[in-house]
């Protein structure tokens, strides 16, 4: 498959080759069709938490080695073909399938992450999710601050934060302090892309999405709260393991 970035579209060159009324329809119906999928994916993460969380005989049998290791390998390849191949990205119902695929093992990895955790503190740690991801959300859309002029700059900040998360000591991971410090550094990080992704999906910026983008659109708004969620975990989860 042909490798390529999402295709995205000048807010003035899309109203110049498109009337108005029609271009307002067409974003309407691409911004419900993100937010049902993404919706639907939400539903099926919370679900398999809760699996986890409250049926002991599915939480023994969920935590293998192998399955997990199977789970990861398939979201992490996944990711990258409906990120990089946009003939896959676009071509319906591959696009769908491949992304309910990815849906279900991202929800596994979280379901078992969670297994860790006080069932109480993950139920909590999920509600400020939704509220950070609400309170976001109306931020990106309110603001006049047009953060998708800055991608460049947010890809080059993640890729020197992973760097730096890779090859740290392992005991400045774990201490009081650089916890908190990398997690207000992955906090900010997350945060900003949020709101870089919410306006892609939103329009009426410098840049956005095209309306043939749906599955990106919710694949990368649904791997930005899975990313709070997990930080919020990390921070303040009280882990067992």
């Amino acid at each position: 498959e042909s490798v390529s970035w999402p295709l995205y579209t000048s807010l003035c060159q899309k109203k110049r080759n498109c009337p108005l009324i029609d271009s307002f329809f067409l974003l309407l119906g691409f911004i419900r069709k993100v937010f049902a999928i993404l919706s639907i994916q939400l539903l099926v993460t919370v679900g398999i938490i809760c699996l986890f969380l409250f049926v002991p005989s599915f939480e023994k049998a969920g935590k293998n080695g192998l399955v997990y290791g199977l789970a990861y390998a398939i979201f992490f390849v996944l990711y990258f073909v409906l990120v990089c191949c946009d003939s896959v990205r676009r071509s319906h119902p591959t696009n769908l399938i491949l992304l309910s695929i990815f849906t279900l093992a991202l929800s596994y990895l979280v379901g078992v992450i969670s297994s860790f955790h006080e069932t109480n503190i993950v139920l909590i740690m999920m509600g400020i999710t939704a509220i950070v991801t609400i309170c976001v959300s109306l931020f990106a859309c309110q603001t006049k601050f047009d953060m998708t002029k800055y991608g460049g700059v947010l890809f080059v900040f993640a890729l020197v934060v992973f760097f730096v998360l890779i090859f740290s000591p392992v005991f400045l991971l774990v201490a009081t302090v650089s916890r908190i410090a990398i997690g207000g550094v992955l906090a900010l990080l997350f945060t900003a892309f949020m709101v870089y992704d919410v306006q892609l999906i939103m329009g009426g910026r410098k840049y956005e999405l095209s309306e043939e983008e749906y599955v990106f659109g919710a694949l990368i708004l649904y791997v930005d709260i899975i990313n709070i969620l997990l930080l919020l975990l990390y921070l303040f989860g009280g882990s067992n393991n």
